[in-house]
């Protein structure tokens, strides 16, 4: 499908298939990159045993990286995104400039900007969370070995909390 995009590398069943305009893409992975029509400078590395390889939602979002199965699973044209981590912002559709890290970090962050979400779960909740970077502003962090692995996980209002279980 690729008519004008230049400077692609597809490897993987039916990755970045979709591709008509976008440019300067990396898509590795079973339909990574699956939905891709006019992003470019995207990173998508990862796949899935239900389908949904790393960016498979991504149509015209740009310089998002994505590394792990299911991350930007949802209709996405937001850019300037990274999700590392397994089902990592899977709902986000047009949002931009966030960070999440860890298993379903950041999961439902649909449109919220400037989120870092750092751990299992963090941020699991969030839909809409606007400037949520440090040092001023909410920074989801989850902790590990027997301590909960939610972080402001129902916060949806507050733009200066800092929450953390380490």
């Amino acid at each position: 499908n690729n008519t004008t995009g230049t400077s692609n590398s597809f490897f993987g069943f039916q990755s970045g298939i979709n591709n008509t305009t976008g440019s300067a893409n990396v898509i590795i992975g079973w339909q990574a990159g699956y939905a891709n029509t006019g992003g470019s400078e995207n990173t998508f590395i990862g796949s899935s045993t239900s389908g949904y390889g790393a960016g498979y939602g991504v149509t015209t979002g740009s310089n998002n990286v994505a590394l792990g199965g299911e991350t930007f699973k949802a209709t996405m044209t937001g850019s300037y995104n990274t999700a590392l981590g397994y089902g990592a912002m899977t709902a986000n559709t047009t949002g931009v400039n966030n960070v999440s890290v860890g298993y379903q970090a950041g999961y439902n962050n649909t449109y919220g900007a400037r989120n870092s979400c750092i751990g299992t779960f963090a941020g699991y909740e969030q839909v809409n969370l606007v400037a949520n970077q440090l040092p001023d502003h909410n920074h989801k962090l989850s902790g590990s070995t027997n301590q909960t692995y939610y972080a402001l996980n129902n916060n949806t209002t507050s733009p200066n909390d800092i929450g953390a279980t380490l």
